[in-house]
Formats: structure tokens, C-alpha cells, sequence
């Protein structure tokens, strides 16, 4: 999992007529780890670790490579699995099918991650129910833990508005699109995630995003082939609208397992 760390800083951000104030040479520092599973296709999630051959391998073996990289203030992680307890629910139809127990995401959190993009092309593998079991899976690990953070599934009026919150005193403001089976969009009764390729979504969060006060503004997009390090057809242009039109300072993306082109526009 390549791991990245952004650090940033500033006195005084003058955002939609308002002024945002901080102490001065106030800094928070980012850390972006990409796509995390626990588990095999299919393999059921245990409480106790990894099945391997049957015979549990705790998660924190899997970890402890990892994790002196794992401090900053902000920790990224997409969680690319179903989050659950429960080994009864019905599998899509799907080349690789993931679900991943609860404990495993408490170990990234004793770890130090505390911001989880859920959005991607895995949150639907269990359909529906496995959505909302991991939408229950996290907002039981929050009340646990309430340092984290976590976006990119829910309803389509949730998804459509940044999240905001705070760290060290920085107002935070966040969304999240993915590649998706377009049966699995979010709509206004029932829990999904916005499709990257939805332009007049991604138009009204982007929208959504230059209308916000906040001191930093991140997009999470998972998306991108598989294996390849060029960015794909249309990317850099979607993107950069982003930071033009919605005055995001960071977009992290994900998806590809491999490390892509960074770019530097301005401060963004």
C-alpha cells in the first residue's frame, strides 16, 4: 500500500466572504495510505483475525510494517471490502467478492487511521444489505472511536453535500465519488454512492464545494485502470474542474494499485 504525507499551513484563508482564522504557523499533516482488504474472495469474516487454512492470523501481523508510517494528524485509508460480522449475507454476482469483520478496521484505527473513504467498487459486493452493514459497522466503530472520519456511502442528499469536521483547530470539507455498477447510485431512500462519471453530480458537488467555508477541501475518487501508471482518457481535464470551479485544494485518488502521475497547480 504506497503511503503519502502532505503537510500544510497557513495564518489567515479568506473563503465565500468570510474570514477563517488560525494560530499562527498552525500545520496539520496528511497521511494517504490506498486500497485496504483483509480478506480472499469469499473467505469468511472472523472476530479473531485473517483464515488462512483455517487457522486465524491476527490483522496487526499484516500491519506492523506499516506502522511508523501511520502519523500524521489526518490518516487516509480506502476501505475497499463490506464491513460485517455476519457471514449470511448473499454474495453479487462478481468476480471477487470481499467482506472484512469490524475488529479488522479497529485495528487500523489503534493503528492511527482516522479518515476512511468507503466509495469505491467493492462497497456493494454483499448488494444493499452490505451496504448498510457497513454503514452500521462504522457508525458503531465512530461511537467507539469518535476521532474518525468517514465518507463516500449513504444517501444521495447526504453524499451530494461535503462532509465537514475538524482537526487541530482546520475545517475540513469532504467528498467522495467512485466507479460503480450504476445499480448501486445513491438515491433519496436507499444508501449507494455517486457515480464518478454522473457529470451532473459530480457538477453539483463540486458546486457544493465552492460554496462551503472551510479551511482545506478534499475530493476522494476511486477510480482508474487497474496495473496502469498514465493517467486515464479525461482524467486530468475532470479533475482540474475541481480545483478550478470548486476551489478543492486536494484530490486523492485510488483504485489503480499503482502510483500514478502527482500534480502541483498553484497550491493545489
Amino acid at each position: 500500500m504506497p503511503v503519502m504525507q502532505i503537510k500544510t499551513g497557513f495564518f489567515l484563508i479568506l473563503l465565500c466572504g468570510s474570514f477563517l482564522s488560525l494560530p499562527s504557523l498552525a500545520q496539520v499533516t496528511l497521511t494517504m495510505g490506498g486500497d485496504i482488504n483483509f480478506n480472499k474472495n469469499l473467505m469468511s469474516a472472523d472476530p479473531t483475525g485473517f483464515l488462512n487454512g483455517g487457522v486465524p492470523t491476527p490483522w496487526s501481523s499484516y500491519t506492523a510494517g506499516i506502522k511508523n508510517l501511520i502519523n500524521g494528524d489526518l490518516n487516509f485509508a480506502n476501505i475497499e471490502t463490506v464491513v460485517t460480522d455476519r457471514n449470511d449475507l448473499k454474495p453479487e454476482e462478481k468476480k471477487y467478492v470481499f467482506h472484512t469483520h469490524p475488529n479488522a478496521i479497529q485495528n487500523l484505527i489503534d493503528l492511527g487511521f482516522n479518515f476512511f473513504n468507503l466509495a469505491n467498487n467493492h462497497a456493494y459486493d454483499f448488494g444493499l444489505d452490505g451496504m448498510q452493514e457497513t454503514l452500521s459497522s462504522f457508525a458503531r466503530l465512530k461511537e467507539k472511536n469518535p476521532q474518525i472520519e468517514y465518507v463516500g456511502l449513504g444517501k444521495k442528499s447526504y453524499l451530494l453535500q461535503p462532509h465537514v469536521f475538524t482537526k487541530n483547530g482546520y475545517i475540513f470539507a469532504v467528498a467522495s465519488l467512485s466507479i460503480i455498477d450504476t445499480r448501486f447510485k445513491a438515491t433519496d431512500t436507499e444508501p449507494g454512492l455517486i457515480h464518478i462519471w454522473s457529470t451532473s453530480e459530480y457538477h453539483e458537488i463540486v458546486k457544493n464545494m465552492k460554496s462551503i467555508s472551510a479551511h482545506y477541501k478534499i475530493l476522494s475518487i476511486h477510480f482508474g485502470t487497474e496495473s496502469q501508471v498514465t493517467l486515464d482518457s479525461r482524467q486530468k481535464e475532470y479533475y482540474e474542474y475541481a480545483l478550478k470551479n470548486g476551489d478543492v485544494d486536494l484530490i486523492i485518488g485510488h483504485h489503480p494499485h499503482s502510483v500514478r502521475p502527482i500534480e502541483k497547480i498553484g497550491k493545489k
